[in-house]
């Protein structure tokens, strides 16, 4: 599977808090789909949210997060991420770009970003999960990323969990 996507996973927080740091755009929601449909590249102007109780988790795959760093700097953002942990996966298969951004009590701490095999950008030390993670022959790559994922937040992809489908107008 070619992925295209970015996924944000906070601890201990609502869906709607995780909807709240898409800003003022204006957002319907759009009923449930499977995780295949909201782990997926399309349609890009949704998000998907899934909570388990202990971590929710935004899939986006605008990567609308992401690709503004400044969107978990606002004020509203900080008041979400105070006192937790929250990971940003970032995974562009058909570009060859992988990476994510890690905070706690709303402080970016680490960052790390590979583009076709080279590291682009880094904020931190290496963290333990990154140490504990072999890269594959072919580098960095999704199952490197999804397995720090899991490693800094326990989460697997469950296949039968429903997502709730939003629509966002950018």
């Amino acid at each position: 599977m070619g992925w295209n996507t970015s996924a944000l996973f906070v601890r201990d927080r609502t869906p709607e808090s995780l909807l709240s740091l898409l800003g003022g755009t204006p957002i319907e929601a759009a009923g449930e789909v499977s995780a295949e449909e909201a782990t997926s590249s399309f349609p890009a102007d949704r998000v998907y949210l899934q909570s388990d109780g202990s971590w929710t988790q935004l899939w986006d795959p605008s990567a609308r997060v992401v690709l503004d760093p400044d969107a978990l700097m606002t004020i509203e953002a900080t008041e979400v991420l105070l006192g937790t942990v929250a990971l940003v996966v970032l995974v562009f298969s058909t570009s060859d770009t992988y990476g994510f951004w890690y905070y706690e009590d709303g402080a970016l701490t680490r960052a790390v970003v590979f583009s076709e095999g080279e590291r682009v950008e880094e904020v931190g030390e290496q963290l333990p999960a990154e140490l504990a993670v072999a890269v594959g022959p072919d580098g960095v790559d999704e199952d490197y990323i999804f397995s720090v994922a899991h490693t800094l937040t326990g989460q697997t992809l469950d296949l039968d969990a429903p997502f709730a489908a939003y629509v966002v107008t950018d």
